[in-house]
């Protein structure tokens, strides 16, 4: 999303989770609200082959945050922006 428009719910356990003392279980997981903390620089997986997109933290295929979605998004930036900048010679 960009802007406003960015998933409230992705399944991220520390995002998801609220603030201590609370705990976080089964109960704050299923909690149909936005997560209490936002993921700043996350990349969340998405939308499906069929472009669908849900923002439910159930929805383990199209809402996960995962470091291999990250550091594939993140090394193509890199590459883009090396190429844009040129090689510094």
């Amino acid at each position: 999303g960009v802007g406003q428009n960015y998933p409230k719910k992705p399944r991220d356990r520390g995002s998801s989770c609220p603030a201590l003392p609370a705990t976080c279980n089964e109960r704050a997981y299923l909690n149909p609200n936005a997560n209490p903390y936002l993921l700043v620089g996350a990349l969340v997986s998405g939308p499906s082959f069929g472009d669908y997109f849900y923002d439910d933290r159930m929805e383990s295929k199209t809402n996960q945050v995962s470091v291999e979605n990250n550091a594939g998004f993140q090394s193509a930036v890199a590459g883009l922006l090396y190429h844009q900048l040129g090689t510094g010679k």
